[in-house]
């Protein structure tokens, strides 16, 4: 069996869009604005139906080789880039026992200052550091370990 290539993409809102979201600098006015600080509220709602809870992930240099996918029914996920570079395989969301559709893998590469909201149910694998490391802060449904399916794959292995 041959193993799947995908080259990473430069990450963008549209290209984002079927996974969740993406955010940087606001391109709009402030809604506060003073002299020591600007603020940007209500950005967008959180999909958490219950406690939400922060945790720290770090993503270590490895070959760029998927061999499984999971996903979170329960809630959205928010990984917020606080340094180095990665890269993020996504696939849309299908029926339980279907697991991820391959030919629909897209990967991102993921840098510090975009943050992600990644939708229930997509299917998506943590990522991988194209630098020495990659950290995250990431924001899930508190207890999620009872949210989290996952499914193995024939092995992709991304290009930048």
């Amino acid at each position: 069996m041959s193993t799947e290539i995908i080259k990473a993409e430069v990450l963008t809102p549209d290209a984002f869009k079927p996974f969740g979201r993406v955010f940087g600098m606001p391109d709009t006015a402030p809604d506060i604005e003073r002299e020591y600080l600007s603020w940007w509220g209500g950005l967008y709602d959180l999909d958490f139906p219950d406690i939400a809870s922060l945790g720290f992930l770090r993503f270590k240099r490895t070959d760029f080789t998927i061999t499984a996918m999971e996903r979170h029914m329960k809630a959205a996920e928010v990984f917020i880039p606080v340094r180095g570079t990665g890269v993020i395989p996504f696939a849309p969301a299908s029926a339980a026992a279907e697991g991820p559709d391959i030919s629909r893998l897209k990967v991102f590469i993921v840098e510090t200052g975009t943050a992600l909201v990644i939708d229930r149910s997509i299917w998506h694998f943590p990522g991988f550091a194209v630098t020495e490391i990659m950290d995250f802060f990431l924001t899930v449904r508190k207890n999620s370990a009872d949210d989290v399916e996952m499914k193995d794959i024939p092995p992709v292995n991304i290009v930048l």
